[in-house]
């Protein structure tokens, strides 16, 4: 009886650690700044200006002129490394991430549309105007 709770024992103690390990996630940066889709949240259509978008964000990576203003387009590009590590086991999982924000201005230097996406989560993209 004593030497079937020991092996229990063992075989629990053995099958925690098999279980037991972490996961990890990294981001690694390509080109351009990582877009905060939170700070991206907070421009509003008709409120925020050209000077606030340029203070939050820099100077965007390209600017198109439009019939009643301008364009400015903000690009990211990374990785995203997801590593699940088992006492026993390990697993690394790689995504190219692409952020872009897309800010147009009309009269005055205000925003009329803003547009953010994220091809490593499209939950969490944003459109107004």
């Amino acid at each position: 009886m004593n030497t079937k709770l020991h092996l229990g024992g063992l075989l629990g103690m053995a099958a925690g650690l098999l279980v037991l390990g972490c996961q990890m996630t990294q981001r690694h940066e390509i080109a351009g700044r990582d877009i905060d889709r939170q700070i991206v949240a907070e421009i509003t259509p008709g409120q925020t200006t050209k000077k606030e978008v340029t203070d939050r964000f820099g100077v965007p990576d390209k600017v198109n002129k439009k019939d009643k203003g301008e364009e400015f387009l903000y690009t990211y590009r990374g990785v995203v490394e997801k590593t699940t590590e088992l006492v026993v086991y390990a697993k690394k999982i790689t995504n190219d991430e692409r952020k872009t924000l897309r800010v147009v201005f009309g009269k005055g230097d205000l925003v009329e549309e803003v547009s953010y996406t994220n091809s490593n989560n499209p939950d969490e993209n944003i459109s107004k105007g």
